[in-house]
């Protein structure tokens, strides 16, 4: 499990964009997209979770968290996922519940890829890989 040291309290109140690093990418930065809109829903899930006391849930929500928003480029959400899922599984609530905290700042702070016309997808540095 993280210890406190690796707790950011200063991500809390940043208040600066994370976009995704994939943006670019013809095919991933729709998945991109999608994930910001559904971000609301799986953060109440979590939060849910976490309030029903249902710590095991949680920690395969974080878990799910951990793996989904790296594979659409949303990294910064990948190490307090990890934390999550280490102190959910831990079964220490206050733990979890400061990483579930500082995931919602940072989910906040999410900006979906603005939709990408064929011409620019089709020019993307991605495009040769499909």
């Amino acid at each position: 499990m993280q210890d406190d040291t690796a707790f950011n309290a200063n991500a809390i109140d940043d208040t600066s964009p994370i976009h995704s690093r994939l943006a670019a990418h013809p095919r991933l930065h729709r998945l991109a997209i999608r994930f910001v809109e559904q971000w609301p829903q799986r953060f109440a899930e979590m939060r849910s979770a976490y309030d029903a006391g249902d710590l095991a849930e949680l920690a395969r929500l974080a878990h799910g968290l951990m793996a989904n928003g790296s594979s659409v480029g949303f990294d910064a959400l990948s190490e307090p996922a990890k934390a999550l899922d280490a102190a959910a599984q831990a079964r220490d609530a206050t733990q979890a519940g400061r990483w579930l905290e500082l995931l919602g700042a940072l989910g906040r702070r999410l900006k979906a890829p603005m939709p990408m016309p064929p011409v620019m997808a089709a020019a993307s540095p991605f495009a040769a890989r499909r």
